[in-house]
């Protein structure tokens, strides 16, 4: 959270930063494999998960509040 002074008045601001993904992001890549009839390697699904768990736990060591954790079936 940011501290800003504009025109003498106080705000906080809170600023959310994504990392742009070049190849899309899951979502796209699922969408993807339905269209082509196609599935996910293991190895594609571990990479998917570690990442996964990783992020939640920089998040979480951050002490960041995530939402919008969703499974998709």
């Amino acid at each position: 959270m940011i501290q800003v002074n504009l025109f003498g008045i106080s705000l906080f601001i809170l600023s959310i930063v994504m990392e742009f993904a070049d190849n899309g992001d899951l979502f796209q890549k699922i969408t993807e494999h339905q269209k082509n009839n196609t599935q996910f390697t293991e190895e594609e699904i571990w990479q998917i998960f570690i990442q996964t768990v990783r992020g939640l736990r920089a998040l979480h060591d951050l002490k960041i509040l995530h939402r919008d954790m969703k499974v998709i079936i």
